[in-house]
């Protein structure tokens, strides 16, 4: 009678680290989460907080129209418009359905157009802005797996590829400035 009650606490023992097997689970579900949608964000001189809640709707309705024209993109390419502090910044973000060749296309005119002249937003009771600098953020095609927390040199190889990224685009000031 004694042999099977020594069983019943070695049955137990598995059952504890079952739990522990489970845990790395979701860890592997992670690198196989959607990359984010691209963004494209312009950014303004000026204080978002200055503006009123009428004028930051009228600002995002002319800026998303200015945005447009010079992207190539339509409406139905846009999955969201919002505007940032900081400085005043107009943040795009393209639907993960538009193609990424559209989406390359539509950063290259974007760049190209605000380059040759910047964006122009006139807002009612308020001085006229010029846009300053735009920066694209392009999801990479496929999600790269995420480094273990101990990984250091991935870590860092990651984050220099990063910076050279966002160096090679023209977005490292606006990144830096954050």
């Amino acid at each position: 009678e004694e042999a099977p009650k020594e069983e019943a606490p070695q049955e137990e023992a598995p059952k504890e680290e079952a739990p522990k097997e489970e845990a790395p689970a979701p860890c592997a579900e992670e690198p196989a989460a959607e990359p984010p949608a691209p963004e494209m964000a312009v950014t303004f001189p000026g204080e978002l907080e200055s503006l009123s809640e009428e004028q930051k709707t009228e600002f995002k309705d002319q800026a998303l129209k200015e945005f447009l024209a010079a992207s190539g993109l339509t409406m139905d390419d846009i999955e969201g418009v919002e505007l940032e502090s900081g400085s005043i910044i107009f943040k795009v973000k393209v639907k993960k359905t538009v193609e990424p060749a559209r989406v390359e296309a539509a950063t290259t005119q974007v760049t190209a157009a605000l380059a040759a002249a910047p964006m122009k937003v006139e807002v009612a009771g308020a001085p006229a802005f010029e846009s300053k600098e735009v920066a694209v953020i392009v999801a990479p095609a496929a999600p790269a797996p995420a480094p273990a927390e101990d990984d250091i040199e991935a870590i860092r190889a990651e984050a220099a590829g990063s910076l050279l990224r966002a160096a090679e685009d023209g977005s490292l000031e606006a990144a830096l400035a954050k």
